[in-house]
């Protein structure tokens, strides 16, 4: 009863309706306890940017980094490397092993992911704010300081082959790959 009375709140609740005046009455409600602070940018010496935003009302915290990378940057000849590398990223560090990052990860209650885009890599972390230190502290070893092994590189180039190979199995894939280059025909958005 307690946890229900702190959670199970009106003005918590995801609402779908057709009737717009009754939406907009119950919106003042959501406006303020969904309010969070406003957001802190902070650049570091060497140009990087810092995006805060504090949020108390889950106990969890989420790190991120973006850089520039993608088919937008890569050659011809080096399709997928910048995937490839987010993804051997997020596996040994110099301090860790692969399966040791994971078992890091899964005990501060977090994931660890990695993500690729058309101009842009990066890498995705949450865990239980109570582990902060735990996740900063692999979270600047996979950055700063990772230790790219063979067998895991095997591994993980093997595993983005396969799943090239199984998006030619999808028809929504496909289509999507094949709706992209009719779009951006030569240019790099469209491989």
């Amino acid at each position: 009863r307690r946890v229900a009375k702190a959670y199970l709140r009106e003005c918590t609740l995801s609402k779908v309706t057709l009737d717009a005046e009754c939406a907009c009455a119950s919106a003042s409600c959501c406006q303020s306890a969904l309010a969070l602070p406003p957001i802190e940018q902070l650049t570091l010496k060497n140009g990087a940017r810092l995006i805060l935003q504090p949020d108390r009302r889950l106990p969890k915290i989420n790190i991120r980094f973006g850089g520039l990378g993608g088919p937008l940057y890569e050659s011809e000849a080096s399709r997928g490397v910048t995937s490839l590398l987010a993804t051997l990223l997020t596996r040994d560090t110099q301090a860790h092993s692969a399966e040791n990052v994971s078992r890091i990860i899964e005990s501060a209650g977090g994931r660890f992911d990695d993500f690729c885009g058309n101009n842009s890599f990066g890498l995705a972390m949450e865990l239980l704010s109570s582990e902060v230190e735990t996740g900063l502290n692999l979270f600047e070893y996979a950055l700063l300081k990772p230790d790219f092994r063979q067998t895991t590189l095997d591994v993980e180039r093997a595993a983005q082959i396969a799943r090239l190979h199984e998006g030619d199995d999808d028809i929504s894939d496909r289509g999507r790959r094949l709706l992209r280059k009719a779009f951006f025909r030569e240019h790099l958005y469209g491989i």
